[in-house]
């Protein structure tokens, strides 16, 4: 996916950065972006029941 997006980019002149935000828990995902040169960014939803936070905000 890196790659073709590079190439879109660089048809358009300047180069831009890539950047993965908020990606699973998945860190063969994380490594694939690094080892690309893009940034990546973790996401966690941990329970999901807005008590004990994570992603989701304490709201009870």
């Amino acid at each position: 996916m890196i790659n073709v997006v590079r190439a879109k980019l660089c048809s358009w002149g300047t180069p831009k950065p890539i950047v993965f935000n908020e990606d699973g828990t998945n860190l063969q995902n994380m490594e694939a972006a690094l080892n690309e040169g893009a940034s990546w960014g973790y996401y966690d939803q941990g329970r999901s029941n807005y008590r004990d936070g994570f992603q989701s905000p304490p709201t009870n």
